[in-house]
């Protein structure tokens, strides 16, 4: 029989030192058979290596644009989108996405919210907004995976409510960089979440997380004239 023993490391462990794992003294063993060997034993050192933590960059899309002639009762409209690029130093797998709604439309004029990567939905559609006007896309069912230095666009759609006859805004926005989760694929640990902005040569820097808020979406009416 083997026995298998595992830890993991403390945020805190020193890069370079060594890890042993062993039985001192056959005392150290509870069984009913008559334990035989010499002690103690140690399994081979295992040295701790310092991997870097890469970043996910997220940035709000000029598409969709603004629009002033959203109809009331559409439906699966395209209210905002995200580009997610991840650094050069690892692939990234996001697990949960929080957007949350800061336009004049009320929770009861946005149903049946739903995030899709080209043209194909990712998660479960949500039927409405929370109380706090957000809703939270939980993935870790399926992660959206992204190759270090590579990019994915995720777009957000909804329907629009029926009867609506006086002009309102939806507008959707990424808010804190704690809004989205996810993990290095090659380290574990948790993304330092960041925003894209251009240097004055146009070189893009992962910069520190401000939010990120799509285009302002209004509600519009269809007029009918009978003659």
């Amino acid at each position: 029989m083997t026995i298998k023993g595992s830890i993991a490391a403390k945020g805190t462990a020193t890069v370079g030192d060594g890890i042993e794992l062993g039985i001192v003294s056959v005392d150290d063993i509870t069984a009913s058979a008559v334990i035989e060997g010499t002690f103690p034993i140690y399994g081979n050192a295992l040295i701790l290596a310092g991997i870097a933590v890469g970043g996910l960059d997220v940035d709000a899309q000029a598409t969709p644009a603004t629009t002033t002639n959203m109809l009331s009762g559409s439906v699966e409209q395209a209210i905002a989108a995200w580009r997610f690029t991840a650094s050069s130093t690892e692939s990234v797998s996001v697990s949960s996405i929080k957007v949350t709604h800061v336009g004049t439309a009320t929770g009861d004029d946005i149903s049946n919210l739903k995030l899709k990567i080209s043209g194909v939905q990712i998660g479960e559609t949500i039927e409405s907004l929370n109380a706090n006007n957000q809703v939270v896309f939980d993935l870790s069912d399926s992660p959206i995976e992204i190759l270090a230095s590579a990019s994915k666009t995720v777009y957000a759609y909804c329907d629009i409510g029926v009867g609506i006859w006086t002009e309102r805004t939806i507008r959707f926005e990424i808010t804190q960089y704690t809004d989205v989760v996810a993990y290095g694929a090659n380290s574990g640990g948790a993304m330092i979440i960041t925003y894209g902005s251009a240097d004055q040569c146009g070189v893009t820097a992962f910069t520190t997380f401000s939010k990120q808020t799509g285009n302002k979406m209004t509600i519009g009416q269809v007029l009918w004239l009978s003659l």
